[in-house]
């Protein structure tokens, strides 16, 4: 990954995180590592655990963040929440949801919650 687009991606899951928390959502962690992956933001809504993927793109860019999201990373995506919750002993319904951040130059961000599983 590029510094350009770490940072960009950086900016992106602040941007997620303080959505977030404006939204209700409690933040558990950001960055939780597992040998399946990484879960870019785990926040908690009404008793439910929520594990995002944050990805942000620039408006002019020329695909959208859903297309990002392949069979294979779902599947990271999923291995990574069901290790989360087994090292947790969560018994707590859970989704897996994409965060779409898409920047403009003169006006606030997209956000869109895309939920996945």
């Amino acid at each position: 990954m590029s510094t350009s687009s770490k940072k960009t991606g950086n900016k992106g899951e602040n941007i997620a995180a303080t959505y977030l928390e404006r939204e209700g959502y409690k933040i558990i962690q950001k960055n939780y590592y597992s040998k399946y992956g990484e879960i870019d933001i785990i926040a908690e809504n009404q008793n439910i655990i929520y594990f995002f993927e944050v990805k942000t793109r620039y408006h002019s860019s020329l695909n959208h963040p859903l297309e990002s999201i392949t069979y294979k990373k779902s599947q990271c995506l999923i291995k990574t929440s069901l290790h989360f919750l087994n090292q947790n002993n969560e018994n707590r319904s859970w989704r897996i949801a994409l965060i779409s951040i898409l920047l403009q130059r003169h006006t606030s961000p997209e956000i869109e919650i895309i939920e996945l599983h």
